[in-house]
């Protein structure tokens, strides 16, 4: 054999050795990097799994936060009922009325004191469901509207032996509503009306004597569904919020008569539609007053809280701030703590589901109750109510003789608080 042949054969003998030889190689190479993939896969997971935990750590570690921001406000929580459908206000937060579908519950705190507990005058209506009530300061009376027999009736307190009652009065008011009653407002001072409107595509307003329980008047919103209805704090207007982004006026025009015969003045009454109050813009989720009476504040489904000034007659009414917000606003209470000079200075509270935030009337957060009830909240009150604690014995006898003290309504001593119920039955009062 040559001996370039010979080259030839050591040669391609020698690759072989050497393809075979790194065939092995090449197999552990792959072994090796499925380890690393493995191991970099393990890592990725306990990565995650850190991360996840430190995640919940820190959610953890905000719901403690959350909770004892909330407990250290929270000055009192009352519960009579499993749901509340409706809660109403009265004499600046010192009486509050709610109610289920078929229970009125009605409580009085002189003072808001987190040593005692309030006591809970309640009356069921057992053969009917509840729509709505109404409050009348000046008479003490409770007004509760009936789904089915489209009926209103009285409650009224009764003192015997030292303790309050709440009595189902055997007055009450057929309506001749075709639907179910929606929404009541009662007037008061000198005159008895009560506002009605009805659910579904009955649109007109209906008002009633609750003396003569007749009705007066019938005025109808121009085929426009209503979605709420308010006497005005003087008692002069009733204002209607309807799917026309507009705020309807029903004026309550007192004439006075001298009567030759019984020589004493009489009062006669005409409701008459006004202006409707507009510049609203967007549709009407809820609107309420001011503790002025100089403001009003309209919560629009354009995500905006809008604040408007009354100037004289309510239909001339102006947008005085617009304050918008990150979601629509259903329940909206502002305190007014002075105007000067075009400056309105003072707190809103709202709520969006089942938490409240309170800003400053140039719409600046303050506050966030996160969670503030288990439920959606159905009304909120910001308000400055008597917050001193007192003795046992003096709380007790103010709360067994109802004595509603002019002095609560202008009571300067007091504290902002706001106050809420929700559906999950507990009324709540925040210290801010």
């Amino acid at each position: 054999m040559s001996t370039p042949i010979l080259l030839a054969f050591i040669i391609i003998i020698l690759s072989l050795l050497y393809i075979l030889n790194k065939k092995p190689n090449s197999n552990e190479k792959l072994n090796k990097n499925k380890e690393n993939i493995s191991q970099k896969e393990e890592n990725n997971k306990q990565k995650e799994k850190k991360e996840k935990e430190e995640k919940l750590k820190k959610i953890k570690e905000s719901e403690i936060e959350n909770e004892n921001f909330l407990k250290s406000h929270l000055i009192k929580s009352i519960k009579d009922l499993k749901t509340i459908k409706k809660v109403i206000f009265a004499h600046n937060g010192h009486v509050i009325i709610f109610c289920d579908e078929k229970k009125v519950c009605f409580v009085y705190l002189p003072t808001i004191n987190s040593n005692i507990n309030p006591k809970i005058i309640s009356k069921s209506i057992q053969y009917d469901s509840i729509t709505d009530i109404t409050y009348s300061n000046e008479k003490k009376q409770i007004f509760v509207s009936t789904k089915n027999e489209k009926k209103i009736f009285y409650l009224y307190f009764q003192l015997k032996d030292n303790k309050n009652k709440l009595n189902l009065s055997e007055d009450f008011i057929q309506t001749e509503r075709k639907f179910e009653i929606d929404q009541i407002a009662i007037t008061t001072k000198e005159n008895n009306f009560l506002s009605t409107s009805g659910t579904n595509n009955d649109t007109e307003i209906q008002i009633y004597n609750t003396i003569s329980k007749s009705l007066e008047e019938k005025i109808d919103t121009g085929g426009i569904h209503n979605i709420e209805i308010k006497m005005t704090p003087d008692n002069k207007n009733l204002l209607i919020s309807t799917f026309l982004n507009e705020i309807s006026v029903i004026n309550l025009e007192k004439n006075e008569k001298f009567n030759n015969v019984t020589l004493k003045y009489e009062n006669s009454f005409k409701f008459i539609r006004k202006k409707s109050i507009s510049g609203i813009k967007a549709k009407i989720l809820s609107f309420t007053f001011t503790n002025d009476e100089n403001f009003f504040l309209v919560s629009t489904e354009n995500k905006t809280i809008k604040i408007l000034q009354i100037f004289g007659n309510i239909s001339d009414s102006k947008v005085f701030k617009e304050i918008k917000r990150d979601f629509n606003v259903k329940i909206v209470s502002m305190y007014v703590e002075e105007f000067y000079n075009g400056k309105l200075t003072g707190k809103i509270a709202y709520s969006e589901n089942n938490n409240i935030y309170i800003c400053d009337c140039e719409g600046n957060n303050l506050l966030t109750f996160k969670d503030a009830h288990d439920n959606e909240i159905v009304n909120l009150m910001i308000t400055k109510i008597n917050c001193e604690e007192e003795n046992e014995d003096k709380n007790e006898r103010d709360y067994k003789i109802i004595n509603f003290d002019e002095n609560l309504e202008k009571d300067q001593k007091g504290k902002i608080i706001v106050i809420s119920g929700s559906k999950d039955g507990r009324i709540k009062f925040w210290n801010i």
